[in-house]
């Protein structure tokens, strides 16, 4: 996802500013301390903020072009070079042996994982990474709360933007392709960019997404020896009842 630099400018226009869920990994970081490992930290718009206050953190993912506006972010926000690491790998490889007090999977990032088996995979890495006192976090959307069947190759308005650069006007549009034997959505993203000759450029991204129901993940968290602490509909941790757009699951590692 994302691969490109700009792509990955593209990404920041709609989820720079986006701190809905800031306080949320704020409260877990002071609950369990670091190091925090953050598995698809993208642009390290939840990981750079927790650094920011001190926390030695690590953010993986699989995307040279995320990392490196990462890297600027946490120029940014003032972070020096020895409290975090930015390390290009994928979710399913993630590697570490028991020192991670907090891994966490914000925004639906662990829904790019297309398989049961890359979930699984993904799933005994932060196992290894995580301290037998240590939590594990996944954010994901509801999948009951989706409109997939209205939504199936309709293409539909998500954003409009001002280009940071130029101010002209970005229309982001959404087409969603729905597999309900596989639950996977493939999510293409078109990006609309007024030039100034009038003309419009297109820049286009498009990555899977599989949803995932809620004791679907639950049994997985269970294969991968974990044993499920809460499961909550929203970033105030508010019980999950199967009507809340989030699904986030908060689980130990059994030892």
């Amino acid at each position: 996802m994302l691969e490109s630099d700009e792509l990955a400018r593209l990404y920041d226009l709609e989820y720079d500013d986006w701190d809905e869920d800031s306080a949320f990994w704020q409260s877990f970081a002071a609950r369990t301390g670091d190091p925090i490992v953050e598995l698809g930290c993208g642009t390290g718009r939840a990981l750079a903020p927790l650094a920011q206050q001190g926390y030695a953190v690590i953010g993986l993912d699989s995307s040279a072009a995320m990392l490196r506006r990462a890297a600027e972010r946490f120029a940014v926000f003032g972070v020096p070079a020895s409290r975090y690491q930015l390390v290009e790998q994928s979710m399913e490889t993630a590697a570490g042996e028991r020192q991670a007090r907090l891994v966490f999977s914000a925004l639906n990032a662990f829904a790019h994982l297309r398989t049961p088996r890359a979930q699984a995979r993904t799933l005994a890495a932060a196992h290894r990474m995580l301290r037998p006192e240590g939590l594990l976090v996944l954010d994901l959307f509801n999948p009951l709360t989706q409109e997939h069947d209205l939504r199936d190759r309709m293409v539909t308005l998500r954003n409009v933007f001002a280009d940071p650069q130029t101010g002209a006007p970005i229309q982001q549009f959404e087409i969603w392709e729905v597999d309900r034997e596989t639950q996977v959505v493939q999510t293409t993203y078109l990006y609309d960019c007024l030039q100034p000759d009038g003309s419009l450029r297109r820049t286009t991204s498009t990555f899977p997404m599989r949803y995932s129901y809620r004791y679907e993940i639950e049994a997985r968290l269970a294969e991968a020896n974990f044993a499920v602490e809460n499961v909550f509909g929203s970033y105030e941790a508010d019980p999950f009842t199967g009507s809340e757009e989030k699904m986030i699951f908060v689980a130990r590692p059994k030892v």
